[in-house]
């Protein structure tokens, strides 16, 4: 059984550590989150309310009568969508020595075409184009995944295809890009079946530490969140804040526990 207390860890510490680095990058980054969360509200046609011609400044397309900006968005991304998925399937497996028989290089293009329908490699994709060209980047998250999750052989495994929000990441804010940053991390939005679900995956508590995970759920009310975790579930349509918790994944050197 793991234990932070067996590395030197403070679980206090690590969390306290890590709960200030995502502040300080809302902080520095809010005025970006903004303009993503006014993007996304355009694109699902949500206009703002009106306003006196010179209050702000215009909010370019997303005020006309037909939304143009889900259109052009849509356009760009489902052309993307199809050049890039034109043939079917969309790869070609090869030998670079010309010793590999062909009946194996079919073989390895059968199973990479099923991992990818596994791993919704397309619907997944598309969803990325479409932030590709809303707002100009998108964050993809490429996990070891398998199924059944908590058992030692399972039925397949694949690199997973996960595009993320970009509201929902967070590095280093004095990185320019998230490849040069010294940390970074995902926020998802978790219910406490999934909690208890990733609890019974890991009786080794190799990954999850359980106590942490029953510390959490004893947390029945909202009062123990964020007002920036309250603001982002709302808009993400969350209305009964009371069960949903925010799974924070960090990736990076813990410094005030001096682990690099």
């Amino acid at each position: 059984m793991s234990d932070t207390a067996e590395f030197g860890l403070s679980p206090e510490k690590i969390v306290s550590e890590v709960t200030s680095k995502i502040k300080a990058y809302e902080d520095q980054h809010s005025g970006k989150i903004q303009d993503i969360e006014r993007y996304w509200n355009a694109y699902k046609g949500k206009r703002p309310r009106p306003r006196p011609y010179f209050d702000v400044p215009y909010e370019g397309v997303s005020n006309s009568f037909v939304y143009e900006t889900t259109r052009s968005v849509d356009t760009l991304a489902t052309t993307r969508y199809r050049i890039m998925t034109a043939h079917d399937p969309f790869f070609n497996v090869l030998s670079q020595r010309g010793d590999i028989p062909e009946e194996v290089l079919y073989t390895i293009s059968a199973l990479h075409h099923w991992q990818l329908e596994k791993i919704q490699y397309k619907r997944n994709l598309r969803k990325t184009l479409t932030s590709l060209d809303l707002i100009g980047v998108a964050a993809v998250e490429n996990p070891w995944v398998q199924w059944p999750d908590n058992v030692t052989e399972p039925h397949w495994e694949a690199t997973g295809f996960i595009p993320r929000p970009m509201s929902q990441v967070f590095f280093s804010p004095n990185a320019i890009t998230i490849d040069s940053a010294d940390f970074h991390g995902t926020l998802d939005v978790v219910t406490k079946y999934v909690l208890h679900k990733k609890m019974q995956s890991n009786p080794s508590q190799s990954v999850w530490i359980h106590q942490g995970i029953l510390d959490a759920l004893e947390k029945k009310n909202d009062s123990y969140m964020s007002e920036a975790v309250k603001l982002r579930l709302m808009n993400a349509g969350y209305k009964d804040l009371e069960g949903n918790k925010e799974l924070a994944m960090y990736y990076g050197p813990l410094e005030e526990s001096d682990s690099y």
